[in-house]
């Protein structure tokens, strides 16, 4: 699948992503870095039925609306003017999240936690809700492993890493437990038999997910975030990126949860 060579878009949010409504392409957050990631939808191919997954959470406080890139290329910029200093230029399709509306600007949240501008005639407002989830007071730090996952959302998909630079999949859950104080071995398989098994309509954010090869064996694995969406270095799309369980790729290849 052909890819862009575009600005690069890192998470730094330190709330859950609970998405009430249908998403169906990368959710991307922008930050003012510099540097190159590839942004693709999520498409999958598959016969096989979605696991049953729990109902979308709509508790916590809304806290910004997602909205897609309308025109080729959108500047974000320091203030609502154009004359203001543009901070990054994001592609079509990416989704922002939106804290704010205008007239004629509304304001981007952004990966550091300022507030930076696009026109409005650039984005499409899509009515899908951000909500901040207090955490679960018998699952300590599982919040804490969902916004470390999503700080890494962009980095590159590299296979035997396990970094800032590039991780495979395994890899990447690896380096998020890890840095969230539980150590996991390094395969998908291994880390697979560690933990307690977790039902697909009981998936909690946090919880790690494993899916089978056309082999049987479990060949990839990652996190899950809420209301069916879970972040995981993809080798199809070459980057860190958040996907949906009941995309038919992955409902096809799903195995089971650990927590």
């Amino acid at each position: 699948m052909p890819h862009q060579l575009l600005a690069s878009i890192w998470l730094r949010a330190a709330f859950v992503l609970a998405l009430v409504g249908t998403v169906g392409a990368l959710v991307a957050f922008v930050s003012g870095r510099s540097g190159s990631a590839a942004i693709a939808p999520i498409i999958g191919a598959g016969s096989r039925t979605a696991p049953a997954l729990g109902s979308a959470d709509d508790s916590g406080t809304p806290v910004a609306e997602l909205a897609v890139v309308r025109t080729q290329r959108a500047p974000i910029r320091q203030r609502p003017s154009v004359s203001a200093d543009v901070v990054c230029v994001v592609p079509h399709g990416t989704q922002l999240l939106i804290d704010g509306k205008q007239s004629v600007w509304c304001r981007v949240r952004m990966a550091e936690g300022a507030g930076c501008y696009v026109a409005r005639s650039e984005i499409r407002l899509t009515g899908v809700l951000v909500r901040q989830q207090a955490e679960e007071p018998h699952s300590p730090g599982r919040l804490d492993v969902v916004a470390e996952a999503e700080r890494h959302l962009g980095i590159p998909y590299v296979w035997g890493g396990s970094g800032e630079t590039g991780a495979d999949c395994s890899g990447f859950v690896q380096m998020v437990f890890s840095r969230c104080g539980t150590p996991l071995p390094r395969g998908a398989g291994a880390q697979a038999d560690v933990g307690l098994p977790v039902l697909a309509t009981e998936l909690r954010a946090g919880d790690r997910i494993y899916f089978r090869g056309r082999s049987g064996a479990i060949d990839h694995t990652g996190i899950y975030i809420a209301d069916g969406c879970f972040i995981h270095a993809s080798g199809r799309h070459d980057r860190v990126v958040i996907s949906r369980l009941d995309d038919p790729y992955y409902a096809g290849r799903y195995a089971f949860a650990r927590r």
